[in-house]
């Protein structure tokens, strides 16, 4: 299950955002973190963020866990993120710690296996005020995060001028948390993110008559809401010609080198009962071409057939898909393009995501 964090600086915003929803609050450096901690009063863990310009982290951590932290995140610096870490095992009190890298940094493993070696629990890529994360990461970057992290125990969250279409990309991925910035986003926004990301609550609680859903979210997260199928109107939802590189092929030779292969991709999708106005009444087609996009940068296939049937399967798992036709075509054969168009429909238990995306093996399990 992904939490929410609310990034805040107040207590107003605690509030505001616990009453939005917010499972937890992380609270920016500066802030006064007694204050904010009273206020929240146990409903939720207080997160600190920390910054080793304002000192020894250690020191930092300590007066943080003093003032009502129960966790602290480090920011790492750019120019030493190895010494920054290291600088939080000289802290042993405690406080669970935590850090945040910059995406350029994402892609180090060693600095995932120093941190957990360092005591940290959890692990973030933050782009620390510099834009939207997706300009900076793509899915299959930050898919290899999410790996890196649980080979060596951490728990994994994202951050970076989040917005509602994010929502349905990032949970693709299953990450431990997703940190949201109440000021930057504003109120109306915050609650349609929180409406975007499934919750203990949410599961185990029916939906109020009229309320809008995404089932498809649902779905993803593991919970669903029955849907009477026989008769549903659909609307078509689709990816033209959507070329990328990948290893596809039988031969050997093949196997060893990218070759362009284009998808097209048309999704019968439930119509929802009213006109849709924002992200909670649509099923985003980003789904459709991150979920391609993974698949190709994560694995090597022989057979278009088997590429096919992939994806099918991954557009299959989200409850408003009815039915799904994929076309997959290889474009460096020969002097005539060759593939394969299956349709398929979903059937009534639709496949797990670990099966999807073998590489995510155990995800969506919090390490803590």
């Amino acid at each position: 299950m992904t939490s929410m964090l609310a990034r805040i600086s107040s207590t107003a915003e605690a509030e505001a955002t616990l009453e939005a929803g917010a499972d937890g609050v992380e609270c920016a450096v500066g802030a006064d973190i007694a204050e904010i901690a009273r206020a929240v009063g146990g409903r939720c863990a207080v997160t600190a963020l920390a910054h080793p310009a304002y000192g020894s982290p250690a020191d930092q951590i300590s007066a943080l866990g003093a003032a009502g932290a129960a966790k602290v995140r480090l920011i790492l610096s750019e120019k030493d993120c190895a010494g920054d870490l290291r600088a939080l095992a000289l802290y042993s009190g405690p406080v669970r710690l935590a850090a945040a890298l910059a995406p350029q940094r994402g892609d180090d493993r060693d600095l995932t296996a120093l941190a957990a070696r360092c005591g940290v629990t959890d692990l973030m890529i933050d782009t620390g005020g510099a834009g939207r994360l997706l300009d900076h990461c793509g899915p299959v970057a930050l898919s290899d995060f999410t790996e890196s992290c649980r080979a060596h125990g951490l728990a994994c969250a994202f951050a970076g001028a989040l917005e509602a279409p994010d929502m349905p990309r990032l949970l693709l991925l299953a990450p431990d948390a997703l940190a949201i910035d109440f000021s930057m986003s504003g109120p109306a926004a915050f609650a349609q993110m929180r409406a975007l990301i499934p919750s203990e609550k949410t599961r185990l609680t029916a939906p109020a008559a009229g309320k809008r859903v995404d089932f498809s979210l649902m779905s993803e997260r593991g919970f669903g809401v029955d849907l009477d199928e026989g008769d549903a109107p659909t609307d078509c939802i689709f990816v033209r010609g959507l070329t990328v590189p990948m290893r596809i092929g039988a031969y050997a030779s093949e196997q060893t080198r990218l070759q362009n292969v284009r998808f097209t991709v048309e999704a019968d999708i439930i119509r929802a009962a009213h006109a849709g106005d924002d992200m909670r009444d649509v099923f985003s087609y980003d789904i459709i071409t991150d979920g391609i996009t993974l698949l190709a940068g994560r694995e090597a296939f022989a057979m278009v057939e088997t590429v096919a049937e992939r994806v099918a399967g991954l557009i299959l798992r989200h409850r408003r898909v009815a039915a799904v036709r994929v076309k997959v075509e290889k474009l460096e054969v020969g002097p005539a393009g060759v593939g394969i168009v299956i349709e398929r429909r979903r059937a009534a238990e639709t496949a797990d995501i670990r099966q999807l995306f073998p590489g995510l093996r155990g995800a969506g399990k919090p390490k803590g």
